[in-house]
């Protein structure tokens, strides 16, 4: 029977298991920031359904990450240390591939807040535009004839 292989903090190669799941995590954290791209322009340009679509990719990926990060969880709970013990060529590259899946994260965090602000100004601005025809509706009806009422109420005639 195979077993698969669940790398520990004190392993050898727990500096190798971190510095795949860091890879990995950029790559994802790439792919989610083109998405993010994609995105903005979807909204700009006002294509609803391609939106939608493209925010389901996303959720795809975002699971993805999700899992990258509990595998990533046991290193976490004392990383100064797990760093520490790393040889510094490694030690390097996992703090260059941190700093740059960070960089990104907050890239995306940024234009997903500039997004969400559009689409809440573009919400905003449809309510009003609906407010103002419930509004111009009630004022005509005002003005028409009541629905239960003869057509002609009061009438000129001549004795």
């Amino acid at each position: 029977m195979v077993r698969s292989r669940v790398h520990t903090i004190d392993e050898g190669d727990g500096g190798a298991c971190v510095e795949t799941l860091l890879t990995r995590q950029h790559e994802l954290f790439g792919r989610l920031d083109s998405l993010s791209q994609k995105q903005s322009q979807l909204i700009a340009s006002d294509e609803t359904d391609r939106l939608l679509r493209l925010l389901n990719e996303r959720q795809d990926i975002i699971d993805q990450i999700a899992r990258t990060n509990s595998e990533l969880e046991p290193y976490r709970g004392r990383w100064d240390a797990f760093l520490g013990e790393l040889p510094a060529d490694r030690r390097e590259r996992v703090k260059v591939r941190l700093d740059a899946v960070a960089q990104l994260a907050g890239v995306i965090a940024q234009r997903d807040e500039a997004d969400r602000r559009e689409l809440q100004t573009r919400r905003d601005a449809m309510a009003m535009e609906l407010s103002r025809v419930a509004t111009g509706r009630g004022a005509v009806a005002a003005y028409g004839p009541a629905k239960d009422s003869p057509s002609a109420r009061f009438q000129d005639r001549e004795a």
